[in-house]
């Protein structure tokens, strides 16, 4: 089992998790979504949104920012929870393996796809 937290977790369907973290198991299927209450050994923490996508999704995590961004050139008033949705490369099925990325350099507190204070630019990292 691995277990990556962060301060918001995205999944499929518009689900918003405020710091919960994934449990994936040997396969790299998620095996469940739970609140992070108290630290717990071996769990990975990210600043940022943590989403899963399908292992198979062909895109760079380049291809997915450029995606987003032309997704918020024409829904501006969008929040990034809306934009994920819309981007439709976050994971639907929990029983097939996934791979995590981490939308990073965002402004979590206004929820916006535009690049917090200290950050030039907004980037994803893929985690697996």
């Amino acid at each position: 089992m691995r277990r990556y937290a962060a301060q918001y977790v995205f999944l499929a369907g518009g689900k918003i998790y405020k710091q919960y973290y994934i449990e994936l198991d040997a396969a790299e299927c998620i095996k469940g979504v739970y609140p992070f209450e108290n630290e717990i050994g071996e769990t990975l923490f990210f600043n940022g949104i943590l989403f899963p996508v399908r292992k198979s999704l062909p895109w760079s995590v380049q291809e997915m920012v450029a995606h987003l961004n032309e997704l918020k050139n024409h829904h501006p008033a969008d929040s990034v929870f809306e934009l994920l949705e819309k981007a439709d490369f976050v994971a639907v099925d929990v029983a097939a393996p996934v791979a995590l990325c981490c939308l990073e350099g965002i402004d979590l507190s206004a929820s916006r796809f535009v690049p917090c204070n200290d950050r030039t630019a907004i980037h994803i990292r893929r985690l697996l």
